[in-house]
Order: structure tokens, then C-alpha cells, then sequence
């Protein structure tokens, strides 16, 4: 049987049928074009958004750093905004610490020491003068004793520490040194290096695998080389780095005096502020981003601790 045109019917159903796939695979590919072009736009938005914000952000960070009076900053430019905060750390003691103050971790907020890296921890507040001694300041820490932290917890690559101490004796300047080791480290013994059993939790440090007191007495230990140098001499700065390790480690600083307010100022008990923190946000859309420096000042370089110093002139 024909059609009116000519062809069978079987035929014209078979062209439809040919005109429908046809039409479903255009479809297809322009609903594809569609898509990718949308998911394009959408993507570029929020590079342009993330750019931005970055640009917000350190914008703020710029702004601080410029000497802005107050310690923080808030603007919108460009679409963007941004707020900035900047602080000293480490900080006084919060509520519930006993008056004992925070461990100040090298570099601060963070777990990247890395090996062979120099950390520098200043006991005195190096902007004090002494208006009776222009080499010793005259703000700084008069315990005689004081924490140190190394160590990431539950690590196999378990790292020894040398800690090297710099104080003003009243005459001189003088260096005491403390190489420390774990007891569960397979060297252990055979470095000579002061035992440290850091099979142990420590609350104010989870992460951390190790702690030891110099100048004083932690639980059985007792520091072989007794309380650190008090008055009139004044502890200058610590410096400390990690031995035998592969990996980066950890390492932190506390203050063992509490502050009673006796007879006592608060510089006597607590590290002195050691690094200027910022944190700045930026704002763009519905994108942020969050940059954070530290700016630490008047650090002696690591070359220091490999240099040779002679009082006397060095004569071939």
C-alpha cells in the first residue's frame, strides 16, 4: 500500500524513526555544549572570586605591616572585602592555665620544623635596655628553669635535640648546651646524649611525642645540669635544633614560672613576645580566603651556631 506521496508507509515510519535519533543525538550534544559552557562561566567566576579574595586578604596583611594604629583593619575595594587582626605571641596566660603561659611553638601554630632548621626562642625582650648595662636587657625571663617539647606523637622517625642556651654572666656573654634523646631510639646509648623517656602523654601538647625540663626536675628526670643561671646573670635566648631526623618535627617552648603578682612582674614568669601574628581575611562573593604571617624579628641567622668565634686574633 502507498502513500499520498508516493511512498510505502513502512518506509515513512522508517525516516521518522531516522529524523527522531537524529534530533535526539543534536539534542545531546548541544544540552553537552550547553553544560560545559555554564560549568566554564560558573569556573571562571570563582577564579575571579578566589583572586579577589587573595588579593583582599593581602591587601589586609599590607595594610597591618604599613603601621596601621589599631591592631586591626576593615575595608571593601573592588568588590571584595577584607578584615585584618594582628597580635604578639605567645600571648599572657588564659583563664584556667594557673597563671602559666601558653607553649610558644616554633614556628608558631605549626609542625613544620624542619631538619637542620634553627629555632630561636628569646628569653629576654631584646627592645629593653638596662640603664646600668646597655649589653643586658632589662627585661627578662628569672626562672631557673624551663620546658622544651619535641617530637611528633606516635612517629617512627624519632629525633634527638640540642638546645644551646645564651646568657650574659654579668662580665661576658656564655653558652650552656643540653643534647637530649629519646631512651626508645635505637642509637639510644650510644650517643652520649641525656636519656629522655617519651613514653608519656603530655596534656598541654598531644601531638608532641617528648618533653623535658631544663634546669629542673620532670617527674623521675632530674636536669644533670642543674637550675639554669639566676640573677644577676640574664638568659639572653635559646636556640635548638633536631638531630637524627628525616622528616620534619615539632618543637615548642614554655614557661615554668607562674605569675602571683608577689614580688613578681610578669616578664619574670613568661617568655617575652616572640613573633608578631596576622591574620587577615578576604572576602569576595561567596569565596574567602585566609592568610596568616609571622613576623619575627632580629633572628640570628642559622649560620651562627657553624661559625667559629675566637676572642683573640686566629694566627696560622
Amino acid at each position: 500500500m502507498n502513500n499520498q506521496k508516493g511512498l510505502p508507509v513502512r518506509q515513512a515510519g522508517q525516516v521518522i524513526l531516522i529524523l527522531i535519533l537524529v534530533m535526539s543525538v543534536a539534542l545531546a550534544i548541544g544540552l553537552s555544549v550547553i553544560q560545559r559552557s555554564l560549568s566554564d562561566v560558573s569556573t571562571s567566576t570563582d577564579i575571579e572570586e578566589s583572586s579577589r579574595a587573595f588579593s583582599a586578604a593581602e591587601a589586609g596583611i599590607e595594610r597591618i605591616l604599613s603601621g596601621g594604629t589599631p591592631p586591626f583593619v576593615n575595608f571593601s575595594e573592588n568588590n571584595s572585602t577584607a578584615s585584618a587582626t594582628s597580635y604578639n605571641f605567645p600571648a599572657p596566660p588564659g583563664q584556667g592555665d594557673n597563671n602559666r603561659q601558653r607553649p610558644f611553638e616554633c614556628p608558631p601554630g605549626d609542625t613544620s620544623f624542619a631538619k637542620e632548621s634553627v629555632a630561636q626562642v628569646w628569653l629576654a625582650d631584646p627592645n629593653s635596655s638596662s640603664p646600668t648595662n646597655p649589653l643586658a636587657p632589662a627585661e627578662y625571663y628569672k626562672q631557673t628553669s624551663l620546658d622544651v617539647y619535641w617530637g611528633l606523637k606516635n612517629s617512627t622517625d624519632k629525633a634527638a635535640l640540642e638546645v644551646i642556651l645564651v646568657y650574659w654572666d654579668g662580665a661576658k656573654y656564655v653558652t650552656r648546651k643540653w643534647y637530649l634523646d629519646q631512651t626508645d631510639a635505637v642509637r639510644s646509648g650510644n650517643t652520649q646524649f641525656t636519656p629522655v623517656n617519651c613514653s608519656i602523654n603530655i596534656p598541654q601538647l598531644p601531638n608532641y611525642q617528648c618533653q623535658y625540663r631544663l634546669g629542673g626536675t620532670l617527674g623521675s628526670s632530674t636536669d644533670p645540669g642543674g637550675p639554669l643561671p639566676a640573677s644577676p646573670s640574664v638568659l639572653m635566648l635559646l636556640r635548638a635544633r633536631t638531630l637524627y631526623n628525616e622528616t620534619s618535627q615539632p618543637f615548642a617552648v614554655q614557661a615554668v614560672g607562674t605569675f602571683t603578682g608577689v614580688g613578681q612582674t610578669p616578664q619574670d614568669c613568661w617568655l617575652p613576645p616572640q613573633a608578631k601574628i596576622i591574620v587577615s581575611k578576604g572576602t569576595s562573593g561567596q569565596t574567602r580566603r585566609i592568610i596568616q604571617l609571622c613576623q619575627v624579628p632580629k633572628v640570628v641567622p642559622s649560620y651562627f651556631d657553624y661559625a667559629i668565634f675566637s676572642e683573640d686574633e686566629i694566627a696560622k
